[in-house]
C-alpha cells in the first residue's frame, strides 16, 4: 500500500509554515493549526513526527489555553518550521500488509444471558 501526499496539501503546509516563519509573533491558534497539518501528513512523510517536536515543545512550554495570545518561535521551532518549507511535492510512503499466518473467529455477546459467542484457539 502506498501513501502519498497530495500537492495542494504540500502547498497548504509549505506555505504555513513560511506565514509563520514571516511573522514577528505567532497566536497559538496558528500554532495548533499547524500541527494539525502535520499530524494529518505523518504516514507519507517520514520524519514528520521528529520535526514537529519544536512546535509541540513550544506549544506545551508557553502553557497557554488562550489561543489568541502571541508568542515568539523558539530556536527549535524555527528551525523544524524551515524543514517543512522545503518539503519535497510527492512525498510518499510504502506499507506492507502484516501477514497472518493465522486467522481465528471473534464473536461477542452483548447481552447478559451468555448466549454468544467463545474464542477458541
Amino acid at each position: 500500500m502506498a501513501v502519498i501526499l497530495p500537492d495542494e496539501k504540500q502547498e497548504e503546509i509549505v506555505n504555513e509554515a513560511k506565514k509563520l516563519l514571516a511573522a514577528e509573533r505567532v497566536t497559538v491558534r496558528q500554532l495548533h493549526r499547524f500541527q494539525g497539518l502535520v499530524q494529518a501528513v505523518r504516514l507519507p512523510v517520514r520524519n514528520a513526527r521528529a520535526h514537529s517536536r519544536g512546535v509541540q515543545r513550544l506549544l506545551i512550554d508557553s502553557g497557554v489555553r488562550n489561543l489568541t495570545k502571541k508568542v515568539l518561535l523558539s530556536e527549535w521551532a524555527t528551525l523544524d518550521l524551515k524543514w517543512w518549507t522545503l518539503l519535497p511535492k510527492g512525498s510518499s510512503a510504502t506499507f506492507r500488509p502484516i501477514p497472518m499466518s493465522k486467522t481465528i473467529p471473534l464473536g461477542t455477546d452483548s447481552t447478559l444471558e451468555g448466549w454468544g459467542w467463545d474464542l477458541h484457539g
